[in-house]
């Protein structure tokens, strides 16, 4: 017989009921919140060792394929891409036997009244010395070859002992320039002193170039360097006195897309766009639209010849080791949001032995990536010159509190963020580590 059931049984009141789901709750946010950052610390370190690896691949290819190779660390587009330069050619002037100069990849160009002399290594060339004969008229022309044109980006290298310009000298180191060319010996009157300037320098300049690029010593020795896709354009140019007349100079010119940065005997030099109204402008200051007339995405397709100096445009001078090359992406890593490249542009260059390279770097190479919440890199580089800055009002109580509350969240977000340290070392190799934001700038030496 069964017993009937009781309904004094004692059960779980809804007050108990509260506490446990409460408990299992409590329970299960700690565990979630420690899966959540656990979660992202490994997010965070997958990404630093994506860079880490993009970064060893710069040193694996430059080792492998016996050529420079850039990775550039772009905070602004929080971005981490490798590029290679290869070698298109390169003329070292050792054998002008038969009045010929040939490069590397078998580039044969004939020389036009320029004679061997003693170069920065082994022999060189000299142009515009020869007594009895006009500088214009010495050059080496190389017949039109689609290689000197690359598509990604244009690398120029070469050493120039410049001699005093006397009078008439003239002065355009190599480029690909127009069969139609004429000389403009109009001289001005104007009273903008710079206008002046440049005209007088230019009274021989080739004005009807079309689809080439060049780059030429003024009398002013400031370097220019111009793309011209269509039409006329105006250059870019260094300050004055950036090269030394009567001594070696070393020149490496790296053009890509909307980039342009030269190097003079190691020092990366300002560029300026000289605008149409004759004005010096930084290139940092350039209007988008006037970045796209001026830098093509592109190194024009041309039929032109190649002129190591040029007529009607001729250096003065000795000229040696001249290296044409490509710039061209490898492979590109976008970092997501949630985690930030530190601080400002860099580039990190690798030599042909998969070594940082002596002519850009002096010391290890560090880079930075953040899990910060909110972190915006500083402002770009402003090419040596800086904005002006205003004085500001005291703070009113409002805003005081606001500042106080800002400064409470910066010390949590400086002891819950953390920092990968990336160091490339002066042979290539990349470690990676980790550490506190607040140890790390705290002056703490530990890392996790």
């Amino acid at each position: 017989m069964m017993s009937p059931i009781s309904s004094n049984r004692p059960g779980f009141t809804i007050m108990e009921l509260i506490v446990v789901l409460a408990i299992i709750t409590m329970l299960v946010g700690i565990g979630l919140g420690a899966y959540i950052r656990l979660s992202a610390e490994r997010t965070f370190e997958g990404h630093a060792t994506s860079v880490a690896e993009l970064l060893s691949l710069g040193k694996v290819i430059s080792q492998r394929t016996n050529s420079p190779v850039m990775v550039q660390c772009d905070p602004y587009e929080n971005s981490v891409r490798v590029v290679r330069e290869t070698t298109i050619t390169l003329f070292r002037f050792e054998d002008v036997s038969g009045g010929t100069v040939t490069g590397t990849g078998g580039m044969e160009g004939l020389i036009k009244n320029a004679q061997s002399v003693a170069g920065y290594i082994g022999m060189g060339l000299e142009f515009g010395t020869q007594e009895g004969l006009k500088c214009s008229n010495s050059y080496v022309e190389f017949s039109s070859n689609y290689l000197l044109s690359p598509p990604g980006g244009l690398l120029i290298e070469a050493w120039i002992y410049p001699g005093d310009f006397n009078g008439e000298r003239f002065k355009q180191l190599l480029g690909k320039t127009s069969e139609d060319e004429k000389e403009n010996k109009t001289k001005t009157k104007e009273k903008d002193t710079f206008k002046k300037r440049y005209l007088e320098e230019h009274r021989f300049y080739i004005v009807e170039l079309r689809e080439a690029y060049y780059l030429r010593l003024t009398e002013s020795y400031a370097l220019e360097f111009g793309i011209v896709p269509e039409e006329t354009a105006y250059p870019f140019r260094t300050r004055n006195g950036v090269i030394k007349a009567n001594m070696w100079n070393h020149i490496v010119v790296r053009y890509e897309v909307d980039d342009l940065r030269i190097y003079v005997n190691g020092v990366n030099v300002s560029v300026f766009w000289v605008s149409d109204e004759y004005r010096m402008i930084p290139l940092y200051k350039m209007k988008e639209s006037q970045r796209e007339l001026t830098m093509p995405k592109r190194i024009p397709e041309t039929d032109q010849p190649f002129y190591i100096s040029a007529p009607g445009d001729s250096f003065y001078g000795v000229i040696d080791e001249v290296r044409i090359g490509a710039i061209a992406p490898v492979e590109e890593y976008v970092i997501p949001s949630s985690v930030h490249l530190m601080g400002t542009k860099k580039r990190i260059y690798f030599n042909a032995k998969g070594e940082l390279d002596p002519y850009y770097h002096s010391s290890d190479e560090v880079v930075l990536l953040t899990d910060r919440f909110g972190y915006k890199p500083p402002p770009e580089e402003k090419g040596g010159f800086s904005e002006g800055g205003s004085l500001n009002a005291p703070p009113t109580p409002e805003q005081a509190e606001e500042l106080k509350k800002e400064e409470e969240k910066q010390e949590t977000d400086d002891r819950d963020s953390r920092m990968a340290i990336l160091r490339v070392s002066a042979s290539g190799e990349v470690s990676l580590s980790f550490m506190r934001w607040s140890k790390y700038f705290g002056g703490g030496k530990d890392e996790e």
